[in-house]
């Protein structure tokens, strides 16, 4: 079944959705859960939070072509290297915005929507639990709602307004008004993963990386930054490190591009609008996009989340 319907209203209604179920979440208070259930209980949360809202979403709407849209493609190795690039350089910007703008390296305890806070007593069991339930889960139902879905709802009126929208929103789900510049940033990065390897499989890849060094790294990160002896030159190779990743990063979208330009590859990211529906889109400005009420209702609840979580 296929409705007609605008993206920049129906979009923003499933993400205010998704919003109001996740801060019910806290007030059930599931991580109440002792043992195993707590794992459980988050990846169940999860499930339900993020991908059963957008396939219910996704069924109604979707009509012919749909689905390749949502980019739901296996990638190769060259993909995998810009995708293991990507995250390389999410991690080191991540630190150093964390760095001029936080005077740290980030919070020391990963947590999932300033909610649910993992917790690990070293055992092997009790890793794999974690992995799987702050790590494999969030980045894939996260990069399949923000990245495959929402993309694919904006860019009918321009990458511009798909990356600009993608990231707002997945900044947002977070509720830490604090980190907000970074899950910004984190936000932008997937996105040119996604349109890179034109699959979302590789914003998954670069997630799943960027969440196993919250869990297992930052501590570490916290560690060397507070025992530096030098401030100074801590930032000065964190910085060489972003800038080297970062350019390596663009080198190989760039091979990227060249051969998919030798395989003779459609260079247009965005489905070509049925005839007579072009003009209609290219009137939605980005202004007016950000601004739809259901956008404001966004704000409104992320607002009110940061207020009282």
């Amino acid at each position: 079944m296929s409705v007609k319907h605008k993206s920049n209203i129906t979009a923003p209604i499933l993400v205010a959705a998704v919003y109001f179920i996740l801060i019910l979440s806290r007030i059930i208070k599931m991580t109440e859960l002792s043992g195993d259930n707590e794992y459980i209980g988050v990846i169940v949360l999860q499930l339900i939070v993020f991908l059963l809202p957008a396939v219910i979403y996704c069924k109604i709407l979707s009509g012919e072509g749909y689905a390749s849209r949502l980019r739901l493609r296996l990638i190769g190795a060259q993909q995998v290297v810009v995708a293991l690039l990507g995250a390389l350089a999410l991690i080191c910007g991540s630190l150093l915005l964390n760095i001029l703008f936080f005077d740290g390296v980030g919070q020391s305890d990963f947590s999932l929507y300033n909610t649910f806070t993992a917790s690990h007593d070293g055992s092997a069991e009790t890793f794999l639990y974690v992995t799987l339930a702050y790590a494999v889960v969030p980045a894939v139902c996260e990069e399949f709602f923000f990245r495959s879905l929402l993309c694919a709802e904006y860019e009918k009126y321009g990458l511009s307004r798909a990356l600009v929208m993608s990231s707002l929103f997945f900044g947002m789900i977070h509720f830490n008004f604090g980190q907000f510049i970074i899950y910004i940033f984190a936000g932008a990065i997937l996105f040119a993963v996604m349109y890179a390897t034109r699959s979302v499989l590789g914003s998954i890849l670069v997630h799943f990386l960027y969440n196993i060094y919250g869990l297992f790294g930052q501590g570490l990160a916290n560690e060397v930054y507070r025992t530096t002896s030098s401030t100074e030159l801590f930032l000065l190779l964190l910085s060489a490190a972003f800038i080297l990743f970062l350019a390596l990063f663009c080198g190989e979208v760039a091979r990227l591009y060249r051969r998919y330009s030798r395989q003779n590859k459609e260079s247009d990211y965005i489905p070509k609008p049925k005839k007579g529906r072009a003009a209609e889109k290219r009137r939605v400005s980005l202004t007016e996009i950000i601004l739809a009420p259901p956008c404001l209702v966004c704000y409104l609840i992320f607002i009110l989340a940061v207020l009282i979580m």
